[in-house]
């Protein structure tokens, strides 16, 4: 992009990793916390465009036009600068940047071994695929902790660090995960979903974002998904699962100490593959809301009170749902159901009546 011209541009958040922008002119764009990684800008002309929160990182500015202004609304690691000096290299920027991957194979081995390195590395590489994420704080001491379930790479570009990954050994084939404080102590916890077992898997959070051996409960056939929530109001979070090699969702009362009941199943759909859990009925009881793969078709069961539930209401939806969500998309105060349709390209969304 030597000589290149942007003018009036939105470039709000672009990252210019190892570009040849040189000679280029930004003439009154906006570039809002945008990035220049490795970047030749010799000769650029920045105009009046605002530089507000702009990174430059290992960079060439000799003989740029930037204003005195513009260079105090943004900030520089070890970049040459139009006048020709060299700004100071933090240790971030002057070592290699890093890509963080992060995979997840099946396991059938009953034996539970963390594996764990103190080493940080930076996630900052462009973001492949995913199937199934969830983050949530799993510390007590104001730091993020990240649990996922994939069958494919996930990179994630961020500017946040993280420690490598500690691996714990669930079920086979986990599927889907969720995170709730299952036993109370103000910790986060693991749930997962072991699609080729047919079992969820809870993990305790022993302090510290460091997670106990698993917990395993049996569940239907092909758990999918896997969903948390109160539906006995005991204060307690209960586990629901979408078994689409049964047909059914299993809900699993919690005990009282993060221990789980055996489950009681509900029929629903073929295939069931999502489920959630919302107070769709407005009755201040978390009802279930399943999607699945082959009935096309969306199921609500309405909890009749203390976590046992109805039979279950279908709504028409498109082909194969592969993922349903709940909330009130038209601000009356009413659930409403979102589906999405894999093999029609679709969402399909029910407004409550």
């Amino acid at each position: 992009m030597s000589n290149g011209k942007f003018s009036s541009v939105n470039l709000n958040g672009v990252s210019f990793d190892r570009t040849r922008l040189d000679n280029a002119k930004f003439d009154d764009s906006s570039l809002l916390c945008a990035r220049f990684i490795g970047a030749n800008l010799s000769g650029a002309d920045f105009g009046n465009s605002d530089l507000t929160g702009a990174h430059f990182s290992n960079s060439d500015l000799s003989g740029a036009k930037i204003t005195q202004d513009q260079i105090k609304q943004a900030s520089f690691d070890n970049v040459i600068m139009p006048n020709g000096e060299k700004t100071a290299a933090t240790e971030e920027t002057s070592s290699t940047l890093s890509t963080t991957t992060t995979t997840t194979s099946s396991s059938s081995s009953s034996t539970t071994e963390a594996r764990s390195s103190t080493e940080a590395t930076s996630s900052t590489a462009e973001a492949i695929s995913s199937t199934t994420v969830a983050a949530t704080e799993a510390t007590t001491e104001g730091t993020s902790s990240t649990a996922a379930t994939s069958w494919t790479t996930t990179s994630i570009v961020s500017n946040v660090t993280f420690l490598n990954q500690t691996i714990y050994a669930v079920g086979l084939n986990p599927w889907s995960v969720a995170v709730s404080d299952v036993n109370s102590d103000n910790k986060s916890d693991i749930v997962i979903a072991n699609q080729g077992s047919d079992t969820i898997s809870v993990l305790l959070n022993t302090g510290n974002g460091i997670f106990s051996s698993e917990t395993t409960y049996a569940v239907g056939g092909n758990p999918y998904s896997v969903a948390v929530g109160d539906v006995d109001r005991d204060n307690k979070p209960d586990i629901i699962a979408a078994n689409g090699g049964s047909d059914t969702v299993s809900v699993l009362l919690n005990t009282g100490n993060g221990t789980f009941f055996p489950q009681t199943t509900y029929e629903v759909g073929i295939d069931a593959w999502s489920v959630a859990v919302a107070d769709v009925n407005c009755d201040n009881k978390l009802d279930i809301v399943s999607a699945h793969r082959r009935s096309y078709a969306v199921s609500v069961l309405l909890n009749t009170g203390n976590g046992t539930f109805s039979p279950q209401n279908s709504y028409a939806v498109g082909q194969r749902s592969r993922s349903v969500a709940v909330t009130d998309v038209n601000c009356d105060n009413k659930p409403d159901i979102v589906v999405a349709s894999y093999d029609e390209n679709t969402v399909s969304v029910l407004l409550q009546c």
